[in-house]
């Protein structure tokens, strides 16, 4: 996923009354509103989490280090790492840094958040604590925009879908719309497809887990087992 401001699709669509396109328009004081959360974390690795989550509020925000520390021990409490402040994220698992990730994009005070497939580089036990953390986020209000297969969690989340097959967009509707009446079969389609090519893969199963009906939890016992 690529952060592109300045795209044309998106100049058709102002931002706060902002018109994302103008010239006259500071293309990098806008960025500076939004967060971005990566798909492998992007942690220092010679940082401790502490540190991780305080070096850009020092360095971009102005705080002191002392506030810095403090927000960052606010943050990882809310995502429940409170005792991981001095880990060192090689000492994590991949859930773990993900969440300092999220703490991390949280601690710059953005207006909205990108999550660039936030789960996929995770094994299926570790998707459901990061999943909990944009749950959470997302009931207390925060602007997210989330590139994901766990349709699942789309479906309990999001406001509105926009679902790409092949690169394109074939599907923009509100959330309830999109799964009880979507104008086109491209989402069982592209899951059934999915399935046969990738039988392992735990978003796969969300997908179809998702259209039948199913509960989430069969969605990981299946992945784990690796049920045909």
């Amino acid at each position: 996923m690529r952060q592109w401001p300045g795209a044309s699709s998106i100049r058709q669509h102002p931002c706060e009354g902002i018109d994302v396109g103008a010239k006259s328009t500071d293309l990098p004081k806008l960025r500076a509103r939004v967060g971005m959360v990566f798909q492998h974390f992007e942690l220092y690795p010679h940082m401790s989490v502490l540190a991780n989550i305080a070096l850009a509020q020092i360095h971009v925000l102005k705080r002191t280090r002392a506030a810095a520390q403090e927000r960052a021990r606010e943050l990882l409490a809310r995502v429940g790492l409170q005792d991981k402040a001095d880990a060192m994220p090689a000492d994590l698992s991949g859930g773990q840094q993900q969440r300092v990730a999220i703490a991390r994009a949280l601690a710059l005070d953005r207006q909205a958040i990108l999550f660039d497939e936030p789960t996929s580089a995770l094994d299926p036990e570790m998707i459901h604590e990061v999943l909990q953390v944009m749950t959470e986020l997302a009931a207390d209000g925060m602007t997210m925009i989330v590139f994901t297969h766990e349709m699942g969690f789309a479906r309990r989340v999001a406001d509105r879908i926009v679902f790409m097959d092949a690169g394109e967009i074939v599907e923009d509707a509100p959330t309830e719309e999109f799964f009880s009446t979507p104008k086109t079969n491209a989402l069982p389609t592209s899951c059934r497809r999915s399935w046969r090519t990738d039988p392992e893969h735990p978003a796969v199963f969300e997908c179809l887990c998702s259209l039948r009906g199913q509960e989430e939890h069969v969605t990981y016992q299946f992945a784990r087992s690796g049920f045909p």
